[in-house]
């Protein structure tokens, strides 16, 4: 499922029909693009060589899961065959650069990522199984993650919600509020990840 905050595309990156793009304008919706993982996994580790830059390679080798490492390595071949597409150009020569620390005592590139001459802006975000970029004409936001299941739910809830003491004293009617240890229900387990893409002015991952 896509949530976008105004109407936008969402599609997959099919690498047998690829298209020149036309980039999206200020005035446009972000548009989605999905890769599946699963399927393109061996045709983004062939790109990848011949893609991704040197640091690119360095961190998809550091995973430590092939999972990750393949879902890392789809998406920033996706991104840069994608950007390539908008900027007519080699997906090779596409320059990926990190705007300046929002800290004005900073200075230093540690802000959100884009591309040289900041024609297109984009945001992507991966987790095992999917990669999702978006692409609009202003600052966006993309997320995805993976919906933990009820045996993730159920250990690590009160941890995240702890308990009322019990013997507190309560000034209200009786049964005025349940105790907070009570447990609540359990989310249905869904296999697919659950995403979210807005324009953002803070809001990048990669």
């Amino acid at each position: 499922m896509i949530v976008a905050a105004s109407p936008s595309v969402s599609l997959e990156l099919d690498p047998e029909h690829l298209l020149p793009l036309v980039r999206p304008s200020r005035s446009d919706s972000p548009v989605v693009w999905s890769v599946d993982v699963t399927r393109r996994a061996a045709w983004a580790a062939r790109l990848a060589v011949g893609t991704l830059d040197e640091e690119e390679q360095e961190r998809a080798a550091a995973f430590r899961y092939q999972t990750d490492r393949d879902a890392y390595t789809a998406a920033h071949v996706g991104l840069r065959l994608l950007l390539g597409l908008y900027l007519d150009m080699s997906p090779d020569r596409v320059r990926i650069i990190r705007q300046p620390c929002p800290n004005p005592n900073c200075g230093k590139p540690h802000g959100r990522p884009g591309v040289q001459g900041g024609e297109i802006h984009f945001s992507l975000a991966h987790t095992r199984g999917l990669v999702l970029l978006a692409f609009a004409g202003t600052p966006v936001g993309v997320d995805v993650e993976e919906i933990p299941n009820a045996e993730a739910t159920a250990e690590l809830g009160p941890c995240c919600t702890p308990a009322r003491p019990r013997n507190s004293a309560s000034s209200g009617p009786p049964n005025a509020h349940p105790p907070s240890a009570a447990p609540g229900p359990a989310r249905r387990p869904i296999s697919r990840p659950s995403a979210l893409a807005c324009p953002a002015e803070r809001l990048w991952t990669t």
